[in-house]
């Protein structure tokens, strides 16, 4: 049985005057960080930054958060997108920082993606029976 089944939470979950504070476990126990990752972040809409860190077309940056490292842009016509920092076709780490790019590129196998997440070049592939560009665009 963990400590997070045997720890009573009712002094934490008081009014905020008379609530005490979360014990020392809660930074370190695994258990409590996968419930809370669960039931609270991967339950709702995250703030990652206002929009005007990305003013100009092609500028990105690279925020890793829950495990996962995601990519947001702006496009060519000024919408911004989030998508997961991974090549659709071997799952390579694209990009990290922050700049500007008019493309992403897979450092793997050159796979090009626009701003918009579209698959817009892919080296090889039109050889391959069936390939679908659009299916193949960032997540």
């Amino acid at each position: 049985m963990s400590v997070l089944s045997e720890f009573d939470f009712s002094a934490v979950r008081k009014p905020v005057l008379e609530a005490e504070s979360l014990p020392p476990f809660c930074y370190t126990d695994q258990a409590f960080f996968d419930r809370e990752m669960s039931r609270i972040f991967r339950k709702s809409w995250l703030y990652v930054c206002r929009e005007e860190k990305i003013p100009t077309p092609g500028d990105y940056f690279v925020i890793d958060m829950l495990g996962m490292s995601v990519i947001m842009t702006r496009s060519e016509e000024g919408k911004v997108n989030a998508f997961h920092n991974l090549c659709s076709l071997r799952g390579a780490h694209m990009l990290d920082g922050s700049g500007n790019a008019r493309m992403i590129r897979c450092p793997y196998h050159s796979w090009c993606y626009d701003t918009n997440g579209r698959l817009v070049r892919a080296p090889d592939m039109e050889k391959t029976g069936n390939f679908d560009h659009v299916k193949n665009g960032l997540q």
